[in-house]
């Protein structure tokens, strides 16, 4: 049961509304109540500054449906998939709020709901493409070489190598806290996920040697990748970096010779490994933290702790195949 949105603080002239107005009103009474900073800053980027930014003066009543459709689907055939349909879908539940407090008329007709039909009709893709890009052997080797010289800061080079060798995550490597880690069981607690639903992992022991290696060094930090700022450092600095150094084409982007990548690549890549040398799927999906199927997912509780910890050993044993001789990914620089 959702109540009945509360009697509005702010009152805009209900007869010549503009976009901006519904979209401000939504974000400040709706989005800003209900989500974290991050998650807020990011919606009010999304409607502000992204596909709706030319439209933000021209009033509510007067746009039209094809209007809307032409922006979004300009946004889709850039590429930006994913953000086009998170456009849409924000917008019209922002026109949803305007009409439920009283904004916009009681029959206004949500021209939200009109292009998402159009564009359904259309065949237009609204969500992000499925990547199937994992790093074979071969490539597996010239990252492991170069990663150290790549240009990326320690904190990143700490969050890729811990997705390699445990398929977590980028987003849970970087907000690891030294108290979730028993490095003398070998074992990480990750009590946040994408899915909720909190996992352990058994480490490889090599990941917990280069770990109590970098503890030793950030005796002061709650974090494995922390910021200046304090907590630590953002996700999407990883991928921000990838993308700086790939579009400068910098001497260190360009002496890794493999196509292009991105850092969730390399939790695929442990996965597709863990596949490579037999492990049982139901492990495999339990160490990612994939939920699985629904059925089994809801009367299969086994978290397959040792079993997860056994096949990881494996995997790391055999990237340590595919290692450098002087296996550089393992200095931590105090």
């Amino acid at each position: 049961y959702q109540p009945e949105p509360e009697a509005p603080d702010v009152t805009i002239d209900s007869s010549s509304p503009t976009v901006g107005d519904v979209i401000d009103i939504y974000l400040g009474e709706y989005i800003n109540q209900r989500r974290q900073p991050k998650g807020a800053k990011e919606t009010r980027r999304i409607l502000e500054r992204a596909a709706l930014k030319d439209l933000l003066a021209s009033p509510i009543e007067t746009l039209t449906r094809q209007q809307l459709v032409d922006v979004i689907r300009a946004e889709a055939d850039a590429g930006k998939n994913a953000q086009a349909g998170k456009t849409l879908q924000e917008f019209t539940s922002a026109i949803e709020y305007a009409i439920g407090t009283h904004r916009l008329p009681d029959e206004f007709i949500n021209i939200g709901e009109l292009a998402k039909r159009s564009l359904k009709q259309a065949g237009v893709k609204l969500t992000a493409n499925r990547r199937q890009r994992y790093l074979t052997d071969n490539e597996t080797r010239q990252f492991l070489a170069w990663l150290p010289g790549s240009g990326f800061t320690q904190n990143h080079r700490y969050a890729m190598t811990l997705a390699l060798e445990t398929g977590c995550r980028t987003g849970e490597a970087i907000s690891a806290a030294w108290q979730d880690f028993d490095l003398d069981a070998g074992a990480w607690n990750i009590p946040k996920t994408k899915t909720d639903i909190p996992r352990e992992i058994k480490l490889p022991q090599q990941t917990v040697a280069w770990l109590r290696a970098a503890a030793m060094v950030a005796s002061d930090s709650a974090y494995l990748c922390p910021s200046p700022e304090g907590g630590h450092v953002q996700q999407k600095s990883i991928t921000e970096q990838a993308w700086h150094l790939r579009k400068r084409k910098s001497e260190q982007w360009q002496a890794l010779k493999i196509p292009t990548w991105a850092p969730h690549d390399l939790r695929r890549t442990c996965r597709t490994g863990l596949a490579r040398l037999g492990c049982p799927r139901p492990v495999a999906e339990a160490i990612l933290g994939h939920a699985g199927d629904t059925v089994v997912a809801t009367y299969d509780l086994h978290q397959y702790f040792i079993e997860g910890g056994e096949w990881l050993q494996k995997w790391a044993d055999h990237l340590d195949t595919l290692r450098p001789a002087t296996p550089r990914h393992l200095k931590v620089v105090s």
